[in-house]
């Protein structure tokens, strides 16, 4: 059997002397080399069907389709490698045609003829290597590990105070009215307090004692399941020292406040996560609260936010969609006007009944200031001052707003006026 070879730019088409194919159906002038050689005898035919099953080509189906046609593409180098151009047996380089031409073509970026080939060869260099590399060393395949499409999220309270707990008994009166530290200027006793008001429990001793099977971890930074973060620190935020951010959240629900329904709304002071709560109900044989079941985390623990409360300044005088104290005159267009919430009397914890600092402020002096002036000023400044502890659950969103300073003042101290603003361009 005779063979020609038709040598266009890109495709050499091998077919039968029998085929007739007129010079029309070809896009370019083919040159018609006639084969010297003849292939083995017992040789078997080639067909597009072993190597190709892709059979939307265009053409002509009596010349791209017919049985006896190869309408391959073939680089000058394999050719030259599987043959000579005077006899070529097609069948080594057909054989190889999804390795050198369909994976080559799936594995490189496309561009123009030459860039492609370029790729292809490159592709088909390392391939091969690999190939050789792998069958000298018997190397194993590893599986690798799936890629996470989102980072894993360390939920709950972070940045922890170091150093800092509850104490071993609570019900001891030091322990109760030592301040907890330099950032939280809360007593324990206070804190136990709140706790109890939360699970409806007497501010008692007995209450005090049943509460040591708690744990609690107090921490500047919240995470939540959804990755918002929230801070409560003077000095450490970002982990960089001297740096502060305190968040200001808006919390569900409203209270009356002159006649008017206003906006829950407090500073972070910081977050704690406390667990134990079923040792806690087994202890004393009660459920825990309805509206504190909705807010555990995993059946046991509840994380809340150690607050300072902010309410309506006196000077607001109406609401707007959200029950937030607009505030008067140019600016209530896009603010509110907020103060600080004030107990009804001074805190046990820090004025005597004579009007006088304490002897829990007297022993932890040191946390409120480095010297005289600082500790009298904040003494001044705390000792009416309206925590809470605020579950992490009801918090709606935080606050874009920023701490006055004192007017008519150069020293720069801030006063107890926040003026808020709604939206922030």
């Amino acid at each position: 059997m005779r063979s020609y070879v038709f040598v266009s730019c890109n495709v050499n088409v091998f077919v039968s002397n029998d085929d007739i194919i007129s010079s029309q159906d070809v896009t370019s002038l083919a040159t018609h080399l006639p084969a010297y050689t003849r292939v083995w005898a017992k040789q078997l035919e080639t067909e597009t069907d072993e190597t190709d099953d892709d059979r939307r080509l265009g053409g002509y189906g009596f010349y791209s389709h017919k049985q006896k046609a190869l309408t391959h593409s073939h680089w000058v180098e394999q050719v030259i490698s599987a043959g000579s151009f005077g006899g070529h047996d097609t069948q080594a380089s057909e054989a190889s045609h999804k390795t050198n031409m369909g994976l080559a073509s799936r594995r490189v970026r496309h561009g123009r003829g030459n860039v492609t080939q370029k790729n292809m060869q490159e592709y088909l260099r390392f391939h091969t290597l690999c190939l050789e590399l792998k069958s000298l060393h018997n190397t194993r395949q590893v599986r690798a590990k799936p890629r996470r499409s989102t980072p894993r999220i360390k939920q709950g309270v972070t940045q922890l105070l170091y150093e800092l707990h509850m104490g071993g008994d609570l019900t001891t009166v030091p322990v109760q009215q030592h301040f907890l530290h330099s950032e939280l200027r809360i007593a324990r006793v206070e804190l136990l307090d709140m706790l109890c008001d939360k699970l409806g429990m007497t501010r008692t001793n007995t209450s005090y004692s049943q509460l040591q099977c708690l744990n609690w971890t107090f921490g500047q930074k919240l995470t939540r399941s959804n990755g918002v973060t929230y801070w409560a620190t003077d000095s450490k935020y970002l982990s960089q020292p001297g740096s502060r951010r305190r968040d200001m959240f808006l919390i569900r629900g409203m209270e009356q406040v002159r006649g008017l329904n206003t906006a829950f709304c407090c500073e972070a002071v910081a977050f704690v996560e406390i667990d134990g709560f079923k040792t806690l109900c087994e202890n004393r044989r009660r459920p825990l609260p309805t509206h504190l079941r909705e807010h555990l985390v995993d059946d046991n623990t509840l994380r809340f936010v150690i607050g300072r409360w902010l309410t309506s300044h006196s000077t607001s005088l109406h609401r707007d969609s959200l029950h937030r104290p607009v505030c008067p005159g140019p600016l209530k267009l896009n603010h509110c006007l907020w103060t600080y919430a004030k107990t009804s009397r001074a805190r046990k914890t820090m004025v005597t009944d004579t009007g006088n600092p304490s002897a829990a402020f007297n022993i932890c002096r040191d946390m409120f200031g480095n010297d005289q002036s600082s500790c009298a000023r904040r003494w001044e400044e705390e000792q009416r001052a309206y925590y809470a502890l605020i579950s992490t659950k009801t918090i709606i969103s935080t606050v874009n707003i920023i701490r006055e300073y004192v007017p008519f003042s150069d020293t720069l101290e801030r006063s107890d006026v926040w003026l808020e603003t709604v939206t922030v361009v």
